[in-house]
């Protein structure tokens, strides 16, 4: 308080940010956003030393290169070490990508207060500065003793060569880090300044969920140690032998360069990397400061003078509509219910994100088991448990991350009409939630699954192998849902509801059944086309079952549920 008027909106701009980033309707209290990044860290650091264990603790054992002045090739466990905590940062930024930037509300909140913009701007960036200095403590908590303990042996024990190492080590790592910040931070400033912001919250969530994608893909190799990664990196060493200037299109070698170099490596080839990793770093900040003041002044102009546009095709959509009602929705609750889910995906960019990182990881996980395979596209065969698998995983992820997504409120005010316009007849409420899950999530998905598998497969062994998923993903929905007795995106939530720490181990052996014990079963199925029809047979009696069963006996004895009941702890502690 007793600094000067911008110093401490500075300061009070910048903590308000940075707890922004956490503090979320995932972790809507400080205390909770408090611990949970503790114990996140904690994490990272324990990852972090754990990955520089296995990665530099061999150079230990080669006593033949103790106080030897060449180094065994180690340069390839920094690139390596480098290029996944690139990843895992990128892949942090891309989750956080719509706090990136100050957003409409933060402009309606603190604009019209005596703020200048050029205060906003840097707090939002000083914010995200405190993330990657904390990501980079993390990290380098553990990691910066083994790694300058086991690679300055190949020099001396002294402790000068361990402090060089150790400090080599932590600015290598901080520089990569702060070169994927503004690598990122530079797309979406680019993005918002290219597109119009109709486009550009179409065009984002797509190039969104093909980064999530990437990353998940590229941390599942780097962590199960797929044979790419020891391939990729081979390809390296021969490209950083040959001085070519495709060692260029790999950022994370100019940082292993920028290593080497603060070690006195004098190869031209590291020499050639670090002046990349210097570049870049000179060069990106300012186009991030240019490009965000840019792209964000005409974002906000262009949404406050963005006006609705006239659809063409609007006949023709409502037509399809007043079709798709008369059949599937006649109901009036069933028919509010589907469409409130319906738009709530179509405009919440924070529910969209949630489900897209959820589907990265499992297309992230399919990718994984398909290339372990060893096969090609052409040749994937039903025999294969990792190819017929992939269905069953995506259905997987794909529920779970609604089952966890519906649970989040689109507002608080989003239950007021339902409250107002509670019907006795409850079960249309569910009814007409399962609707929207299936018809908008569940078959979309196998449809393209379909087309996937009729490259492969031709089309009647691709409709047998969709029809299989797509009955178990149903069963799957009313296992998942079951008793379910909240409108979707419209309960105010309690923190701490799903008690993953408590049930993982449950999941993870739910997830083991349903993709490992239905493709085995499944690859028997395969063995004659005969087979399908009992299965077929079961899943309908089942699913027959228990709709009339909730239709009977659960729907009309649930009572909606508007908002969660905080815990009797919580209740004594008030």
């Amino acid at each position: 308080m007793r600094l000067s008027g911008r110093p401490r909106q500075l300061l009070v701009l910048t903590r308000h940010f940075f707890n922004r980033l956490f503090q979320n309707e995932v972790f809507p209290f400080e205390e909770q956003m408090k611990e949970k990044l503790i114990a996140a860290l904690v994490m990272l650091g324990v990852l972090g030393g754990h990955i520089a264990v296995s990665l530099f603790g061999k150079y230990g054992m080669l006593e033949k290169y103790i106080f030897s002045t060449k180094d065994p090739g180690s340069w390839v466990d920094k690139c390596y070490f480098i290029a996944f905590f690139m990843t895992l940062l990128a892949f942090i930024v891309v989750l956080e990508w719509d706090l990136m930037f100050p957003d409409q509300k933060d402009a309606l909140n603190l604009l019209p207060l005596p703020i200048r913009a050029g205060t906003l701007f840097l707090a939002k960036f000083l914010s995200f500065t405190v993330l990657i200095l904390l990501f980079t403590a993390a990290v380098n908590a553990l990691s910066v003793a083994v790694a300058s303990y086991f690679l300055a042996q190949f020099r001396s024990h002294s402790l000068g060569f361990l402090l060089q190492y150790a400090a080599a080590h932590l600015l290598s790592t901080t520089a990569a880090f702060a070169f994927t910040f503004f690598l990122i931070s530079l797309l979406i400033a680019g993005l918002l300044l290219l597109l119009s912001p109709r486009l550009y919250r179409r065009v984002s969530i797509v190039i969104r969920f093909a980064l999530l994608v990437a990353l998940v893909f590229l941390l599942m190799m780097f962590l199960f140690n797929s044979f790419l990664i020891p391939d990729m990196f081979a390809w390296l060493g021969r490209i950083l032998k040959s001085r070519s200037r495709l060692s260029l299109l790999f950022p994370p070698l100019w940082f292993t360069g920028l290593y080497e170099r603060l070690l006195g490596n004098h190869d031209p080839a590291f020499g050639f990397g670090a002046a990349a990793a210097i570049a870049s770093l000179l060069v990106l900040p300012p186009l991030y400061f240019g490009a965000m003041a840019l792209s964000y002044r005409r974002y906000l102009r262009k949404s406050a003078e963005e006006v609705a546009q006239r659809d063409p095709l609007r006949s023709i959509k409502s037509a399809a509509s007043r079709a798709f009602q008369a059949v599937a929705l006649r109901n009036s609750t069933q028919r509010a219910v589907y469409y409130f889910i319906v738009r709530t995906l179509h405009t919440s960019a924070i529910h969209r994100v949630k489900i897209a990182g959820y589907l990265a990881l499992g297309i992230g996980l399919s990718l994984i088991l398909m290339f372990n395979s060893g096969v090609s596209l052409r040749s994937l065969s039903p025999q294969n448990l990792n190819v017929l698998a992939v269905p069953l995983i995506l259905s997987f992820f794909l529920l779970v991350s609604l089952r966890t997504t519906v649970s989040t409120p689109l507002a608080a005010e989003a239950n007021w009409i339902f409250k107002m316009t509670e019907v006795e007849s409850r079960r249309h409420y569910f009814v007409g939630m399962k609707k929207a899950l299936v018809i908008r999530m569940l078959l979309p998905l196998f449809v393209l699954l379909f087309f996937a598998y009729s490259y492969s497969w031709g089309w009647k062994r691709a409709a047998l192998h969709t029809a299989f998923g797509f009955g178990s993903a149903l069963v799957l929905l009313e296992v998942l849902f079951w008793k379910y007795a909240k409108i979707p995106f419209s309960c105010i939530s309690m923190p701490g509801q799903a008690k993953v720490h408590l049930y993982w181990v449950f999941y993870g052996l739910g997830f083991l059944f349903y993709t490992r014990g239905l493709s085995a079963l499944e690859r028997g199925l395969f063995r004659s086309r005969g087979n399908f029809i009992p299965y077929f047979g079961i899943i309908a009696a089942l699913l027959a079952f228990l709709w009339t069963y909730q239709y009977l006996f659960v729907y009309q004895r649930l009572r909606l549920v508007y908002e969660d009941k905080p815990e009797e702890l919580i209740i004594s502690l008030r």
